[in-house]
């Protein structure tokens, strides 16, 4: 059955926005770097996914308000020199989920990405990873005053009723090796 657009579904609608905004703004605000560069396994407290990252992530908990009541979103960021790393965490509503949004989720978080890193689109497509469905969003950003050009790349996941975003960078014109570090590690909880 395709999806049509409800009062119920604008509802959702304005959910998954709100909790997108909590996602996006993560991804360009990384707050302040971490010392430790050694690189280790972390697990957030409800286990929803497992990721290699630099030092010990700083996890920080947004909430906003949509039609269902208050959206929180934890954010684990890691930083390992001028490299950012980044998990958002979600939970979405079961209507949401029960109603099959998906599509609309990932395009959200490819738009609200791309509009607040001020970034151009390199490629987007299918993905899977351990066997849920999501996308991957290469992009890049320019540089602006004392920030250097970066290239991101985020995966994107709805997966056992939560939105997952995946999120690096490095600077323009530097080795990959830590976003392939970063991503290869991904595991996601069924």
């Amino acid at each position: 059955m395709a999806w049509r657009p409800t009062r119920q579904g604008a509802a959702v609608r304005r959910l998954l926005a709100a909790a997108l905004a909590a996602a996006g703004a993560a991804a360009g605000s990384a707050g302040p770097a971490l010392a430790a560069p050694e690189w280790r396994f972390y697990t957030p407290g409800d286990r929803s996914f497992e990721v290699l990252m630099p030092g010990s992530p700083a996890r920080q908990d947004r909430s906003s308000w949509s039609p269902f009541g208050r959206v929180r979103t934890q954010v684990h960021i890691s930083r390992l020199e001028d490299r950012l790393f980044a998990v958002n965490s979600t939970p979405l509503p079961r209507m949401a989920i029960w109603m099959g949004v998906d599509s609309y989720v990932f395009e959200t978080t490819r738009k609200r990405l791309l509009r607040e890193n001020d970034a151009e689109e390199r490629s987007y497509e299918d993905w899977s990873r351990g066997g849920w469905d999501g996308k991957v969003l290469l992009f890049d950003s320019p540089q602006v005053r004392d920030r250097p050009a970066w290239h991101w790349r985020a995966e994107i996941y709805v997966a056992s009723g939560r939105l997952l975003v995946f999120v690096a960078n490095v600077p323009a014109g530097t080795s990959t090796a830590d976003l392939d570090r970063f991503f290869e590690s991904v595991t996601i909880a069924r």
